[in-house]
């Protein structure tokens, strides 16, 4: 039911571009210290949402978005921001994070979002 799709990695200046550019939800977050550094953007999609709207109304399916939002938010770092990219996708903007780096927060997600059954 839940998928990580591979990171995009980027800059400051390229990371705000793209999350404005594709409806990333970036207002009121800041990449802090004006620092130039690279950053990853880790996308996070829920698979067969549409399935849940259909078979159980949208305000189920909402809540399973929340929870998803939730068990992400649990594994993060300190500096690290979440925001709602699309219906069904989550971003996480990662900062100064190693490739090792960044697969062990994918894993993190992953593993938060699938180790329990999601309560409506």
């Amino acid at each position: 039911m839940h998928r990580i799709t591979p990171p995009i990695r980027t800059d400051d200046a390229d990371a705000l571009e793209a999350a404005y550019a594709d409806g990333f939800d970036v207002a009121n977050m800041s990449l802090g210290g004006g620092s130039h550094g690279v950053q990853d953007l880790l996308m996070v999609a829920v698979d067969n949402l549409a399935r849940i709207n259909e078979a159980y109304g949208f305000g189920v399916a909402d809540e399973v978005i929340a929870s998803v939002g939730r068990r992400i938010r649990s594994r993060m770092r300190g500096g690290d921001l979440l925001g709602r990219f699309s219906s069904n996708k989550f971003g996480v903007v990662l900062k100064t994070c190693t490739p090792d780096d960044l697969s062990a927060a994918a894993d993190r997600f992953l593993t938060a979002v699938r180790e329990d059954v999601v309560q409506t």
